[in-house]
């Protein structure tokens, strides 16, 4: 019974250690591949309609390109300071996208997540990580703001209050710029 305790008390220090590492990492670790500066890649995905997307298309405009699963902790705390403080100011405007993909989730589970949480934002599936693998090889949540020629701004891993701050002023100095 003790070593069973003893066993059990370890693997929960690991995963607390885990998770709070990722809660507000900044993403600039090894597991990163696209970085502030970079080039975003070229990928495609089937939005919820089922039309086939690029991302060339969205040339233009400002993007915003996140990556969450739905069991994940940190994506869910992201996921609701996006839907209620980051991305209420520029609902509606036409110079800017929101790209949410649902690492290893199918379509009708990521729908299924954005309805049971009445979020407003698209959602998207990426079931083999075809378009995450191009971004980072692990970790999320995972989010990367692109400007209109398709440079990447913004990159972050995790989530944190210092996350969501950086997140705000990037999109403000991106979007309230006159045009």
């Amino acid at each position: 019974m003790h070593k069973l305790y003893k066993t059990t008390l370890i693997i929960a220090f690991i995963v607390a250690g885990i998770c709070s590492n990722l809660s507000g990492q900044n993403a600039t670790d090894s597991t990163t591949l696209v970085h502030k500066g970079d080039k975003v890649p070229a990928f495609s995905f089937l939005d919820e309609t089922g039309t086939m997307q690029h991302m060339a298309s969205y040339r233009g405009k400002t993007v915003m390109l996140v990556f969450f699963a739905t069991w994940c902790g940190p994506c869910r705390k992201e996921l609701q300071a996006l839907h209620n403080h980051v991305l209420p100011p520029y609902k509606g405007n036409k110079n800017f996208e929101v790209l949410i993909f649902g690492r290893e989730h199918s379509q009708e589970e990521v729908s299924k997540f954005k309805n049971d949480h009445n979020y407003f934002m698209p959602f998207y599936a990426d079931p083999d990580r075809k378009i995450y693998s191009l971004f980072a090889t692990s970790y999320i949540p995972r989010c990367f703001i692109i400007d209109p020629e398709g440079t990447v701004l913004f990159t972050s891993v995790g989530f944190s209050e210092a996350i969501e701050t950086e997140m705000r002023s990037t999109l403000k100095k991106q979007l309230e710029l006159p045009k």
